[in-house]
C-alpha cells in the first residue's frame, strides 16, 4: 500500500498538498451553498435569480477558459488562485443579500475566478508532479473538491432549519476564505506561460475533441447530481432519503477519484478510460431503469466512479501525449468542455423532465466509443 501511494516529502509535494487543502475549503463553502440554493430561493419566490446567476457564471467560465493562459500569465499563478478564492467568497455572500444586481455582478466575477482556480491549480499540480504521480495528485485534488462538497452538504443540512439562508451563506463565505492562508504558502515558479497566444480555434482541435465526449458526459452527469438526480430520488424514495443516496454518491466519487487516479499512473490510461466509460454506461442504465433500491444503489456506485475519475485520468493522459506548450492550452480547453456540459445540464433541467434531462449525457456516453477507438489507434497519440 505504501508503494501504491509513494509520497515524497519535498517542496513539490508541499505545493500539491496546499492546493488540495485550498480546494477543500473553497468547495466546502461554495458547493455547500449551491446544494440548497435553488430550494431556498424558490421559497423566496426568486428561483430565477439562482438559475440566471448560474447561467451567467458558467458562460463567463466558458469564455474565459479559452483565453486562460494569457490571463494567468499577466496575473501570476499565486495571485490567480487568491483572486479566484475571493471571487467564490464574494458570490456566496452576495446570495445572502437577494439583491439582483449584486448577485449577477458577483456571478460574472466568479465565472472569471473559476477559470483562475481550475486552470491554475491544474498547472501547479502538473508542474509539481512527476509522471508516475500525476494521476494520483490530480485524483487527490478532485477528492479535495469532493470532500469539501460533502462537508458543505452536511453542514448546510444541519443549519438549514436553524438559521436563515442569508446567515448560512455568510458562514459559507467565511469558510471559503479559509483557503487563502494555504495559498499564501505556495512557492511556484512563473514558468511555461510566456509567448502563448490566444487561440479560440483550439476548441475544435481534433486532438482535444478526441476526449470531448468522455469529458462532456462525466461533467454533465456530475452537474445532474445537483439537479435532476436528486429530484428522481425524491420521486422514488421520498425527500427524507435524498440525503442518504446523494451521500453514497459523493463517497463513491471520492473513492473513485483516489483509486482510478492512482491506477492511471500504473497502467495504460486508455484502458482505464475504457473501464470508466463502461461504468458510466452501466450507471446511467441502472439509475434510470428504476427496478428497485438495489438497482439504484449499484447505478450510483458506477456513476460515482465515472464522473469523478475522468478528471485525473484525462488530464494525465493529455500530459503524457501533448508537448508542454500544447498541454498548457489544453488545460483551458478542458475546462471549457467541462463548463459547456454544465450549461447544457442547466438548460436541460429548464426545458425537460427530470428523467429526460439525462438525454444529452446519454448521447455523449454513446459517442465515447468513437473517442476510445481513436485513443487505441496504433500510434497511441491523441488525434
Amino acid at each position: 500500500m505504501s508503494h501504491f501511494w509513494n509520497f515524497r516529502p519535498n517542496q513539490n509535494q508541499k505545493n500539491v498538498f496546499l492546493v488540495i487543502v485550498a480546494f477543500f475549503w473553497i468547495f466546502f463553502g461554495f458547493n455547500g451553498s449551491l446544494q440548497y440554493l435553488l430550494l431556498m430561493f424558490s421559497l423566496e419566490q426568486k428561483a430565477h435569480l439562482a438559475l440566471i446567476s448560474q447561467i451567467i457564471l458558467y458562460v463567463v467560465f466558458f469564455l474565459t477558459s479559452i483565453a486562460s493562459i494569457p490571463i494567468i500569465n499577466k496575473i501570476g499563478q499565486k495571485r490567480s488562485l487568491i483572486i479566484g478564492a475571493v471571487s467564490y467568497g464574494l458570490y456566496t455572500v452576495s446570495l445572502a443579500t437577494l439583491n439582483e444586481t449584486f448577485i449577477y455582478s458577483a456571478a460574472v466575477l466568479i465565472g472569471f475566478g473559476a477559470t483562475l482556480i481550475w486552470v491554475t491549480s491544474g498547472k501547479i499540480i502538473t508542474d509539481n508532479s512527476i509522471s508516475t504521480e500525476l494521476g494520483r495528485n490530480l485524483g487527490l485534488q478532485f477528492a479535495g473538491f469532493l470532500v469539501g462538497t460533502l462537508a458543505g452538504t452536511i453542514l448546510g443540512g444541519l443549519l438549514i432549519n436553524r438559521l436563515p439562508f442569508s446567515q448560512i451563506n455568510v458562514i459559507f463565505s467565511l469558510i471559503i476564505l479559509m483557503a487563502i492562508p494555504f495559498l499564501l504558502f505556495l512557492s511556484v515558479e512563473e514558468k511555461g506561460l510566456k509567448n502563448i497566444p490566444f487561440n479560440p480555434s483550439l476548441l475544435f482541435n481534433r486532438r482535444h475533441l478526441t476526449l470531448f465526449p468522455i469529458v462532456f458526459a462525466s461533467a454533465f452527469i456530475l452537474s445532474q447530481t445537483f439537479n435532476a438526480m436528486s429530484l428522481q430520488i425524491e420521486k422514488l424514495f421520498g425527500l427524507t432519503n435524498v440525503g442518504i443516496f446523494t451521500t453514497l454518491l459523493r463517497i463513491m466519487m471520492i473513492i473513485g477519484s483516489l483509486i482510478f487516479g492512482r491506477l492511471a499512473d500504473l497502467f495504460r490510461k486508455e484502458t482505464i478510460l475504457l473501464w470508466l466509460v463502461i461504468c458510466g454506461i452501466l450507471g446511467v442504465a441502472l439509475f434510470l431503469y428504476h427496478g428497485n433500491a438495489l438497482t439504484i444503489i449499484i447505478g450510483i456506485i458506477f456513476l460515482g466512479f465515472f464522473v469523478s475519475s475522468t478528471y485525473p485520468v484525462c488530464l494525465s493522459l493529455l500530459k503524457q501525449k501533448l508537448p508542454s506548450k500544447d498541454y498548457l492550452q489544453a488545460l483551458g480547453i478542458f475546462q471549457a468542455y467541462l463548463t459547456s456540459a454544465v450549461l447544457v445540464s442547466i438548460v436541460s433541467n429548464l426545458i425537460l423532465s427530470p428523467k429526460m434531462s439525462f438525454l444529452p449525457g446519454i448521447i455523449s456516453i454513446g459517442l465515447c466509443s468513437i473517442s476510445l477507438k481513436k485513443l487505441h489507434n496504433k500510434s497511441g497519440s491523441i488525434g
